[in-house]
């Protein structure tokens, strides 16, 4: 396909410009299908890796209770540590929830793709 335009130059005669040719092709199931499961590898190793930063965060939570533990009183910078801490945690927090919700909007799909499949089926 292409796009041809005229200009309404009625004193000059009218001019044409022509686009380059543009070419559409759907995709196949196999390839929506695809691109769906690598869609979900790819959030399936977001999810891996939030788990291991969850790892090294609860390692600076022990680290810092520990610290806590050992000082008599605690200062302005341990606070800010803790709160900073506890951001952080929140964040990874916010971030899992969308990677899962992420996982289970594709799975969604796919099972919604499967079900219309079934009814092309029947028919």
């Amino acid at each position: 396909m292409y796009f041809k335009v005229f200009d309404n130059d009625a004193v000059n005669g009218n001019k044409s410009a022509k686009s380059k040719v543009f070419n559409y092709r759907q995709k196949t199931e196999d390839e929506v299908e695809e691109e769906l499961l690598q869609e979900q590898r790819n959030t399936i190793n977001d999810l891996e890796n939030s788990i291991q930063k969850q790892k090294k965060q609860q390692d600076q939570l022990e680290t810092i209770q520990q610290d806590l533990q050992n000082k008599k009183s605690i200062n302005w910078n341990d606070k800010k540590k803790v709160e900073s801490f506890i951001k952080r945690q929140e964040q990874y927090k916010k971030m899992m929830q969308r990677q899962t919700d992420k996982l289970q909007e594709n799975l969604d799909e796919k099972k919604e793709e499967n079900e219309n499949l079934q009814e092309k089926k029947k028919t």
